[in-house]
């Protein structure tokens, strides 16, 4: 693995405790489909970090690669996602 894909769907920034290099998926155009990011990250060698099921529920019948690390928080206000994702 040579990094991180964060979906859209995770504030921008977001800043993970690791030495890996992030990418926002907003870098890689206005507002890239699910499709676009699993092929980006094939080709990149990249985790995709996302709150969406419809990944999660992709690679239960495609199978890694990518590899995708589902944050399951459900709804809540950015500064509460970030307070979340700092305390674990």
């Amino acid at each position: 693995m040579k990094g991180l894909l964060i979906d859209e769907n995770l504030p921008l920034p977001t800043v993970l405790p690791t030495t890996l290099p992030i990418v926002h998926s907003r870098q890689s155009g206005a507002q890239p489909s699910d499709s676009f990011l699993w092929q980006h990250a094939i080709a990149h060698d990249l985790t995709i970090v996302t709150k969406d099921a419809d990944l999660s529920e992709r690679i239960q019948l495609s199978g890694p690669p990518p590899r995708i690390v589902h944050l399951r928080v459900g709804n809540m206000r950015r500064t509460d996602f970030i307070q979340w994702l700092y305390k674990q």
